[in-house]
């Protein structure tokens, strides 16, 4: 295993720390009747989503289905959006603080799941460059 650099587990932490500022922050603002940290907290927890979406294989499915009816049935509508991402990303708290906790463990986990098709292969088709 690789040892990792300094800036890659700041990375790890750092996104844990993002999620979890915009779920906080969401919730703070919705239940203090706060508009700005509402509006903040929600779209912090919108763009995490979407980058989520964009760069993860994980399925969209439920985020845009949950968004499209919470938006259908609250006003204005950019406030289901983000309460059906922020109810959605409250699940990942106990990961969100694992990563900041420890973002080695998910560099290893990267690591290992981009390296396991070296395993699958006899030596002489590995690659030596």
């Amino acid at each position: 295993m690789p040892k990792f650099a300094l800036w890659e587990k700041a990375i790890i932490f750092f996104q844990g720390f993002i999620q979890l500022a915009g779920v906080i922050s969401f919730f703070i603002g919705v239940f203090f009747d706060n508009s700005t940290l509402t509006l903040i907290g929600g779209l912090v927890v919108t763009v995490v989503y979407l980058l989520e979406m964009a760069y993860a294989p994980s399925n969209p499915i439920l985020p845009i289905f949950l968004s499209i009816i919470l938006a259908g049935v609250l006003d204005p509508w950019y406030l289901g959006v983000f309460w059906a991402l922020a109810l959605l990303s409250s699940i990942n708290t106990f990961h969100n603080v694992r990563k900041m906790l420890n973002p080695s463990f998910f560099l290893e986990r990267h690591y290992q799941l981009t390296h396991k098709a070296d395993d699958f292969y006899p030596d002489f088709l590995k690659d030596d460059a």
